[in-house]
């Protein structure tokens, strides 16, 4: 299901992007808008350290007056909203591990380690082919 506050603010962003990057999307621009999107992202459950973080390149994308530079930002940003942390039982996770049962999110995090049959140098360079 998708969350209501990312998909607000990507409409928001796209317009941004659509209008010429001029900050002019949302009344005073994406910088007093960031407060009303934190809100948002605490209602629908949206880690807050990772809402911050949204929020405050919301606020600095309304101090950046080079077009390329606000650009390369709002693009980013709009690709940090295509995957969002949520929280949930206290812990931040994608949400693709929604719905798995703790051991199974607790499973996704481990590491992967692989390991190569350990073999002697020598055996290799004297073993003949059949």
């Amino acid at each position: 299901m998708p969350n209501q506050a990312t998909d607000k603010l990507l409409k928001i962003l796209r317009l941004e992007a659509q209008t010429g990057y001029h900050d002019k999307a949302v009344t005073r621009g994406l910088q007093s808008f960031a407060s009303a999107w934190l809100a948002d992202a605490a209602r629908y459950n949206i880690d807050p350290n990772w809402a911050e973080t949204v929020a405050q390149d919301m606020r600095e994308y309304s101090t950046i007056s080079d077009d390329a530079r606000r650009r390369a930002m709002l693009d980013a940003l709009i690709n940090r909203l295509r995957s969002p942390m949520l929280k949930a039982e206290g812990r931040t996770h994608p949400p693709e591990s929604r719905g798995l049962a703790s051991e199974q999110r607790a499973e996704m995090r481990q590491p992967v380690i692989l390991q190569a049959p350990q073999v002697e140098i020598g055996a290799l360079l004297t073993r003949k082919s059949p």
